[in-house]
């Protein structure tokens, strides 16, 4: 087995596409994190829309017992 280890530096193009990689991986990550936020609030809203019995049946806490936070 060989092993091959470079000691030069990264040149200043290279050291641009880590940081752009970087840049690009945490947007993605925004995306994605408001992807599953909507898709969340959006079933809620659905959720909320069923009958009363319906909500009830499956487990879905009813709104007047949630606590409201004073503002």
């Amino acid at each position: 087995m060989t092993l091959i280890i470079d000691h030069r530096s990264p040149s200043r193009t290279h050291r641009a596409l880590i940081w752009l990689e970087a840049q690009l991986s945490r947007a993605s990550e925004a995306v994605a994190r408001h992807r599953r936020e909507y898709a969340s609030r959006r079933t809620a809203r659905e959720i909320a829309r069923l009958p009363f019995d319906v909500r009830k049946d499956i487990g879905w806490p009813a709104r007047d017992t949630t606590t409201r936070e004073l503002h």
